[in-house]
């Protein structure tokens, strides 16, 4: 970019001025998530993101994540390859998302991944405990017999 001065009767600096090495980023950054190593299912809501950003231009400055994709309070942090995050509580499939900035402020599109949290013990059926204990009976009898034949 070339650029110079002009004095009020018009004389104009010369040499002009030149500057190099000007960049324009028109590019967003990109990346990924996944949430605990891409297990579908997970017990608890504490969990572990990996995650990959990039900026071909002018470098990734800071990213953030969400559990509702709404981008209202969530904080820039610096970015890191790998995170503890807590999930919204209560069974079901949970999202969490994830945005990136590079230094020239251009965001990235919003990147997600699910897990489905199951904290809760599923509960047997009546029949299911009684035939259960049969089982068990029945095999302690069979093993009372052979240990009784020798």
């Amino acid at each position: 970019m070339e650029y110079w001065s002009t004095d009020r009767i018009g004389h104009e600096e010369l040499p002009h001025q030149t500057l190099t090495g000007i960049r324009l980023d028109k590019t967003a950054p990109s990346g990924t998530i996944v949430i605990n190593s891409g297990n579908a299912y997970t017990v608890s809501t504490s969990v572990t993101l990996s995650l990959t950003y990039a900026d071909a231009s002018s470098g990734v400055y800071q990213v953030r994540y969400s559990n509702d994709g709404v981008w209202d309070a969530e904080n820039w942090e610096d970015p890191t390859p790998t995170r503890a995050w807590t999930i919204t509580s209560g069974d079901g499939t949970r999202t969490v998302y994830y945005q990136i900035k590079d230094i020239a402020g251009l965001e990235s599109t919003t990147y997600s991944d699910t897990v489905v949290l199951s904290v809760v013990i599923p509960e047997f059926s009546t029949m299911a405990i009684t035939m259960l204990v049969f089982t068990i009976l029945a095999i302690a009898l069979v093993l009372m017999k052979i240990d009784r034949s020798k």
